[in-house]
């Protein structure tokens, strides 16, 4: 396989997951469904994501691996839903969001369980 047609098929794949995992996401009904479809979602596109470089670029796979475990991580902590509208809050790098900025409620803990 051509490094080009290599990279069109890494490229596809991430660009159809992340749409289709982003669409899921938001289309549950419940702020539990969000949360726990978001960590599946996350976790699911990490473990993709080091499949996919892996198998696409194998010399890179020790580099790549533990940076995608870190980004997933930090995916995870930095993600909250509002108990209250079930927005989905990204965190800012450096500032602390304790409350939704579309209802003003007050926002879980990064690993509330709900």
């Amino acid at each position: 396989m051509s490094d080009e047609s290599q990279f069109l098929t890494f490229a596809v794949v991430w660009l159809a997951l992340g749409i289709g995992s982003t669409l899921y996401v938001r289309s549950r009904p419940t702020t539990p469904e969000k949360r726990r479809a978001h960590r599946i979602m996350a976790v699911g596109a990490g473990v993709a994501f080091g499949a996919l470089t892996t198998w696409l670029f194998p010399s890179s796979a020790s580099l790549m691996l533990p940076v995608v475990v870190v980004i997933t991580v930090l995916n995870l902590r930095n993600t909250r839903f509002c108990d209250h509208c079930g927005k989905m809050v990204h965190m800012r790098p450096f500032e602390r969001m304790d409350f939704c900025t579309r209802c003003g409620a007050p926002l879980p803990a990064p690993w509330a369980d709900g």
